[in-house]
């Protein structure tokens, strides 16, 4: 079925859907940019959770790999990824020698912390497994998000002294990542809400460069703060995820100042076939819930017909409405757009990677889940 004409038309449903050349032209576009601007890029695997996937990324110009979960890490680090960056603290004894038992295989493993505690349970743990590589280490810093990271600029150079106590630990930089202003559509309401928290991450770097520390790696941002990365000049390495795919929250989010079209295109679809057409005006498709998720605004229908509407109808179903001239008839199929990607691809098993009406590929979302 693989490469054969029309087989793209032929895929069993709910089916996550990807068209390769827009997903690669958002690579190349966001790998240009970086490199015009001297970034560093580490795109977010959180997006994607497919090691065939970061493997492309680090093919267009990835230096290394971001990822959320301990999980994620394993997986990519089996598929002979060698730089990764865990951007989540990590704690439990179980978790921890899961990670430091990958410094086996990743050359240049990171993960952050925000505490003291942490950075001892990780030392601790890189010494009973015997480990011969350094674990990479980045204090985490709160920059407004208030979720994970110390919250003021007198924390950060005790941790990275603690940090460099330890031999089996090497201090590798900061990291300070602001979800909460990804999505903010204007570009000048994002840049008041967003330079200040870069400001405190500056303050952050000069203050471990007066205390004689070497900042090797200042990362974190968003495909929706990049234009504003890039213009502050403060990160040296950008984790921007959402770009491959893009989705309905990214629509109207001015990410380049004047821009007059979205510096990425929407890749991602979601496929469903419709079910039951008996009602007038509307038709029953499988993809409810279980298929798409439910964060974010309501699912729109790609082109063609864009005119008709969806809504959750429960975990197995959707519904479509559409004007009553409008036939559609069980078995035919219906594209939506996702409105955030990231738990869309979770809920799914493989990625179907399509050229027009040619499937190119079946790639399994193998770093799938929360372990």
């Amino acid at each position: 079925m693989i490469g054969c004409s029309g087989s793209a038309d032929r895929l069993t449903t709910p089916a996550l859907v990807v068209d390769r050349a827009l997903l690669i032209g958002n690579m190349v576009a966001l790998a240009n940019l970086a490199k015009r601007s001297g970034l560093r890029l580490w795109p977010h695997a959180k997006t994607h959770k497919s090691s065939e996937l970061a493997l492309l990324q680090l093919n267009h110009g990835a230096e290394g790999i971001s990822v959320a979960s301990v999980h994620e890490a394993e997986v990519l680090a089996h598929a002979g990824i060698r730089n990764i960056l865990i951007t989540s603290p990590v704690i439990g004894t179980d978790k921890i020698r899961r990670l430091v038992r990958l410094t086996s295989l990743a050359e240049r493993l990171n993960v952050v912390v925000d505490n003291l505690s942490n950075v001892t349970e990780l030392a601790e743990a890189s010494v009973s497994a015997g480990c011969s590589r350094r674990l990479g280490v980045l204090v985490d810093v709160d920059i407004g998000m208030g979720r994970t990271g110390v919250t003021e600029v007198h924390q950060v150079v005790p941790l990275a002294r603690a940090i460099s106590s330890f031999s089996p630990l090497e201090f590798r930089g900061l990291q300070g990542y602001s979800g909460i202003v990804q999505h903010i559509q204007a570009y000048s309401d994002r840049r008041r809400a967003y330079l200040g928290q870069l400001d405190l991450l500056g303050k952050c770097v000069q203050a471990l460069r007066e205390a004689g520390f070497q900042v090797e790696m200042v990362t974190g941002g968003g495909t929706g703060s990049l234009g504003l990365d890039i213009e502050s000049g403060i990160l040296t390495d950008h984790q921007a995820g959402s770009y491959i795919f893009m989705d309905l929250q990214y629509r109207n989010v001015e990410i380049f100042e004047g821009q007059d079209h979205q510096a990425f295109q929407n890749s991602l679809s979601v496929r469903g076939s419709v079910v039951s057409a008996n009602a007038t005006g509307r038709v029953t498709i499988d993809c409810g819930s279980k298929a798409i998720a439910i964060d974010g605004p309501i699912p729109e229908v790609k082109d063609p017909l864009s005119a008709c509407s969806y809504e959750y109808y429960g975990d197995e179903h959707g519904r479509v409405s559409f004007d009553d001239q409008e036939v559609r008839l069980a078995g035919s199929t219906v594209e939506l757009w996702p409105p955030h990607c990231d738990p869309t691809v979770n809920l799914h098993d493989h990625l179907h990677v399509v050229s027009g009406n040619v499937l190119c590929g079946i790639w399994r979302i193998d770093a799938r889940g929360v372990l």
